[in-house]
């Protein structure tokens, strides 16, 4: 299979991956009126914000959970900043919420980063992995009562999590099938990028806020961070596993379900909207300024090897 449609089929699959986790499991409950070809479509924006973290994590060469992170957070700045245009809403709180706060925080790492992972351990520990992630899924779940009076049926519910979850599982199958990336042609890495500043220049043009140039800034600081903390030539690699491993994915939106049909119903709810900001907010905030001081630090670094081999080559002679 050539770079290219490897390319397309990994953003596609991040794109089924990315939905579960910024989506399905952030509302827990479906969203109201929501069809088929509105999720799909869904489905299909995250896909090209999802090629638009892996063009990112490709031309970097950036790999492991940094790469999940800050790909996460590439993914989310085009997602609030580009398709749907809400980062700039309630400013400065949502350049954090959620582009890093859920979208590299949670779908990166918590999603992805944690079933990847665990995959390659013992069964019990993947249980008790995906077992946490649903059960958080179903503590949030206790927000939405406050927000929908009327909620979704039990089946409605259930067909939306595992439904969701089984395209995300696809996701992880066709990833982990593919293994290790090849490069696409420069122009394919391109593309799909690029349209996504035209679209961002458009829309600054229709709605000229200063808000706006917040997306360059904090995109263009975080692909900064990732060129600095990668290594050229290394590429995506996925491990690989039995559909039966990977199907282990779909207890986590199962319990998320369980816990949205159940648990809630008939309750007023509770907050956990505020836990899940006051926490998640700082944390990946956090984790976000961590990294662009490593990139800082590794580029210091980088300009003292230099100079020290400049020094080498042209000792200094005594007087």
């Amino acid at each position: 299979m050539s770079g290219t449609w490897q390319y397309a089929l990994a953003a596609i699959a991040i794109g089924a991956i990315g939905y579960l986790g910024s989506e399905a499991l952030f509302w827990a409950y479906p969203p109201e009126g929501i069809t088929l070809a509105a999720w799909a479509s869904t489905v299909v924006a995250y896909a090209l914000a999802g090629a638009c973290a892996l063009s990112a994590v490709i031309w970097s060469g950036l790999v492991g959970w940094r790469a999940l992170f800050l790909g996460g957070a590439v993914m989310g700045f085009v997602v609030e900043g580009v398709i749907v245009a809400t980062m700039y809403d309630a400013f400065p709180f949502q350049l954090v919420w959620t582009p890093l706060a859920w979208h590299a925080l949670v779908t990166g790492l918590a999603v992805s980063g944690l079933h990847l992972s665990a995959m390659q351990t013992g069964w019990a520990r993947h249980l008790l992995a995906l077992l946490a992630l649903g059960a958080a899924g179903g503590l949030l779940a206790g927000y939405w009562p406050m927000e929908r009076p009327v909620l979704p049926s039990t089946r409605e519910i259930l067909v939306y999590q595992i439904g969701s979850g089984g395209v995300a599982v696809l996701g992880f199958v066709i990833l982990g099938r593919m293994g290790s990336l090849r490069r696409p042609p420069a122009v394919v890495l391109a593309l799909v990028p690029a349209l996504a500043a035209v679209l961002w220049i458009i829309q600054g043009i229709a709605d000229p806020r200063p808000q706006r140039l917040a997306f360059p800034l904090m995109l263009g600081a975080t692909l900064w961070a990732m060129r600095r903390l990668g290594r050229a030539g290394n590429l995506p690699a996925f491990p690989q596993a039995g559909l039966a491993r990977q199907s282990v994915f779909l207890l986590a939106p199962l319990l998320t379900a369980l816990a949205a049909a159940f648990l809630w119903r008939g309750t007023g709810g509770h907050a956990a909207n505020i836990v899940a900001a006051l926490s998640l907010g700082p944390a990946g905030l956090a984790l976000w300024l961590w990294l662009l001081l490593k990139a800082i630090a590794a580029g210091a670094a980088a300009s003292a090897d230099r100079h020290g081999q400049a020094d080498g080559d042209h000792p200094q002679h005594p007087a």
